[in-house]
């Protein structure tokens, strides 16, 4: 799809984030993200390649390492926190 264009530029593109790294935006890899309801056009969105997948994969295998040994009121904890910030109820000055 590439770039937004003047009809679509109010919208940013939501990056794709591997190993808490931002990824360099590729235009040729935006798309646009609509919704199933009303077709809207709601985001712009950053596909991702298969090494980009591939590296995901390896870091999230590299954090189960970590993650397994957390107690499970540590990851209750993470669970809730990420339920708060897709409902937005969490307080950001407060984290």
């Amino acid at each position: 799809m590439g770039l937004p264009t003047d009809q679509d530029s109010r919208l940013e593109v939501v990056p794709l984030i591997i190993d808490g790294k931002e990824k360099a935006i590729d235009p040729s890899r935006v798309f646009e993200v609509r919704s199933s309801i009303s077709d809207e056009l709601v985001s712009l969105a950053h596909g991702a390649a298969k090494q980009d997948a591939l590296d995901a994969a390896d870091a999230a295998w590299e954090f189960f390492h970590t993650w397994k040994r957390a107690p499970g009121s540590r990851r209750r904890e993470i669970f809730l926190r990420a339920a708060d910030l897709i409902r937005g109820t969490h307080n950001y000055w407060y984290s």
